[in-house]
């Protein structure tokens, strides 16, 4: 049975005027398909035969649906499926709180919610907090979830389970392309490019990268992250471009301090040490940074480093101002949203494999990068 809000200063024919039109979009229902009985209806929306004959009326003087004597009320063109979501909602794993603690997960916040409120459609959150929580169509329908928004989710058994959920689906800010799904990522086939390109063009030569590893948000394992396995990837496919030996070091293992002092140790006062860094993202760069000064090694003037993902808000509070790839992780969350609406054109069109939207960067020339001149 559907809840009517109390506080609303709609009457209860408005209402459910309102919810059977979600009704037919959820259901896929067409033009020329028929609506349930009103005896359903009325159990289905928990109305009066009375109230719901009047829903029916206020639908029918839209033109969205036909009653047709003898026969039931049937969808009209304009009545039928297509018409977009009411309610999406926007699902992570972890608590709640975890999904606005960074700045970059604000901003892909508070794109989705602005986009969302110009479409006048309504957000749920929801928090799985443990990987085995159950998020079912049945689940879904009842509380009429008409669609998707997942947020930095690397566990496939979750992926699977929202594909079968049989509602569209978008993801925001991961990817595993093995599962048909819209997603809507960091462009670091770019980002790794460019940065490798910037050293490149200052004079570097020995250039390094060093990896940062993801971790469950709920169990805090070391997770593959396609991210990192992307930027990694072509960060050593610029290296070659240009002519260059790549090393790559972290990642596999994750980078804590011990990690940082062994790399510092073997790597970077070795005989083949690099001129330049590149890191996964500017929270590795600035914990690399750390364990440098500790070692009384500047940043730039003994080692150059640039991150291939950040965002520039993050940036301004430390000094040097790292050199990085600033996401627009607010259009990120602007993009994800409009993709979802577009799904909404043709729900029954089957993906028959993942379709990956990326989202561009500004390069910030920061302080953490010194010219090499030829010796």
């Amino acid at each position: 049975m559907i809840t009517f809000r109390s506080n609303s200063k709609d009457p209860l024919h408005i209402q459910g005027a309102e919810r059977i039109r979600k009704y037919i979009a959820r259901q896929r229902l067409r033009q020329g398909d028929a609506l349930p009985p009103v005896k359903e209806l009325c159990d289905y929306l928990g109305l009066s035969y009375v109230t719901v004959h009047k829903a029916l009326a206020v639908l029918a003087r839209k033109g969205l649906v036909q009653p047709i004597r003898g026969k039931g009320t049937f969808v009209t063109g304009r009545g039928g499926a297509g018409q977009g979501p009411s309610q999406i909602g926007l699902v992570s794993v972890g608590a709640h709180a975890s999904m606005l603690q960074q700045g970059y997960r604000l901003e892909m916040f508070r794109g989705i919610i602005e986009t969302a409120g110009d479409q006048h459609v309504d957000v749920r959150m929801f928090s799985l907090k443990n990987p085995a929580d159950r998020l079912s169509s049945q689940e879904l329908r009842q509380m009429e979830i008409d669609g998707l928004l997942v947020m930095e989710l690397t566990d496939p058994a979750l992926m699977k389970r929202f594909v079968r959920s049989g509602v569209p689906v978008v993801v925001a800010d991961s990817c595993l392309p093995d599962i048909p799904l819209n997603y809507v990522v960091c462009d670091n086939e770019g980002a790794a490019t460019r940065s490798v390109k910037y050293l490149v063009e200052m004079g570097h030569r020995r250039i390094h990268y060093v990896g940062g590893a993801t971790r469950h948000p709920v169990t805090n394992a070391l997770v593959s992250s396609w991210d990192a396995e992307i930027r990694r990837r072509f960060y050593e496919i610029a290296m070659e471009q240009a002519g260059l030996v790549p090393v790559c070091h972290g990642g596999e293992s994750g980078l804590d301090k011990k990690r940082v002092e062994s790399l510092i140790k073997t790597c970077i006062r070795g005989n083949n040490r690099p001129t330049a860094v590149v890191t996964y993202d500017c929270a590795v760069a600035h914990q690399f940074i750390d364990g440098l000064k500790q070692a009384g090694i500047s940043v730039p003037g003994d080692l150059s480093v640039v991150a291939v993902a950040g965002e520039l808000t993050a940036e301004k509070g430390y000094s040097p101002l790292l050199s990085h790839n600033s996401f627009d992780f607010h259009g990120m969350g602007v993009q994800a949203l409009r993709i979802l609406m577009d799904r909404f054109s043709d729900p029954d069109m089957p993906m028959a494999q993942a379709a990956i939207h990326r989202v561009g960067f500004t390069f910030v020339e920061g302080e953490t990068v010194a010219t090499l001149r030829p010796s």
